[in-house]
């Protein structure tokens, strides 16, 4: 039915030609490498007051393990370790599960086995296959890893707060919000002074998160030691077995949170989250004397909004800079730009003059392009 709705011709999709050689070069560059960064944040500054240790690390209950377990399909794919969920509800596991998730807690330290994770690459609809980057890799892990991590995913979302640009992997209907406040900002802009507007692509946003930068950004949040210290070790020597059409590559990750872990939404909001807060400092599009917006984020999806060009640029640089110093790159063939101009009694568009320190151009619309935003023209 996706298909259909978006007027994709499944039958036309080419063969996958990838070899074992082409997934192994490109997965080890893009994960295996370790960038050195510039924590481009002030880590000594918390957002917040650090999180009640009391709440997060409490001991873990049967209805907590009862819960995550319920959240598990029927059916849902096996880590390497070939355990499912059916494994698991024979009588007096919960109870074990209980015992052995809260000396996790409380060693700070996980299995070794958990380390092992495999990869399974999806191609993305009415892309073509034979272009590795058109594959989207998932990672799984353990499914006992996956449940207690999925457990402390619950505690910190209850005890943390991101930004409220960040509309991704939160518990609000995001999806809806970021859409409307962009057709409202659009309208506003009609009968005002007018906006620049940045449509952003962050190439392979969610491959290469640097490991270096997630126990700063956890301690700016204002999470406690203990449990930033558990997150880290679960870093450690971890490493991938890619599976594709019978083949089996293994890879180290030294970057990328895991596309598929309960965990990784929420680390990657704490490594956006220093820029959202920047760049709203910044007063990018003023909505009134009080209230002002600079962007909206769903998870990698951004766009900076801006009262004219100038500011446009100097929201864009900021964004470039910081992702620079992270070892990520935007992907400028990418994005998109907007702005609208008005006059006494209409409005315009014009084209926009917004480039990256690299030099190279931001893309700029016209009154015939759609742009594609969260599902929505």
């Amino acid at each position: 039915m996706k298909y259909v709705r978006e007027g994709i011709d499944w039958l036309k999709d080419p063969v996958d030609t990838l070899n074992p050689t082409d997934i192994q070069t490109f997965y080890t560059g893009l994960w295996s490498e370790s960038p050195a960064i510039a924590i481009p944040f002030d880590q000594n500054d918390h957002d917040m007051n650090e999180s009640s240790t009391e709440e997060i690390l409490s001991a873990i209950t049967n209805k907590e393990i009862k819960t995550r377990l319920s959240k598990i399909k029927n059916g849902s794919a096996p880590g390497p370790d070939g355990m499912e969920k059916r494994h698991l509800n024979q009588r007096g596991t919960r109870e074990a599960l209980r015992l052995f998730f809260n000396l996790l807690l409380i060693t700070q330290r996980q299995p070794r086995t958990w380390n092992e994770n495999k990869t399974i690459l999806m191609p993305k609809p009415g892309k073509d296959p034979n272009n590795i980057e058109n594959l989207r890799p998932i990672t799984i892990s353990p499914i006992l890893c996956r449940m207690y991590w999925g457990i402390i995913d619950q505690r910190l979302r209850a005890n943390t707060k991101f930004s409220q640009r960040q509309k991704g992997f939160v518990s609000e209907p995001g999806c809806f919000y970021n859409i409307h406040a962009l057709n409202e900002i659009l309208r506003l802009a009609k009968t005002r002074q007018g906006l620049v507007l940045i449509q952003l692509d962050i190439s392979k946003a969610f491959d290469t998160i640097p490991h270096k930068a997630i126990h700063p950004a956890l301690r700016r949040l204002g999470i406690p030691s203990t449990i930033r210290s558990s997150i880290i070790n679960s870093y450690q020597s971890i490493h991938t077995n890619i599976e594709h059409k019978g083949s089996r590559v293994g890879v180290q990750l030294r970057r990328g949170v895991k596309q598929g872990d309960p965990l990784s939404p929420f680390l990657f909001n704490t490594i956006m989250n220093p820029l959202l807060d920047q760049l709203e400092e910044m007063r990018g599009y003023k909505i009134n004397e009080s209230q002002s917006i600079s962007s909206l984020a769903f998870a990698d999806d951004l766009i900076l909004v801006a009262d004219n060009m100038e500011k446009a640029q100097l929201l864009l640089t900021t964004t470039e800079k910081y992702l620079e110093n992270m070892g990520m790159k935007i992907a400028s063939k990418k994005c998109t730009s907007l702005q609208v101009q008005t006059t006494k009694d209409s409005w315009y568009i014009s084209n926009t003059d917004l480039h990256l320190t690299t030099g190279n151009r931001i893309p700029s619309s016209n009154t015939t392009d759609i742009t594609e935003y969260l599902g929505g023209h």
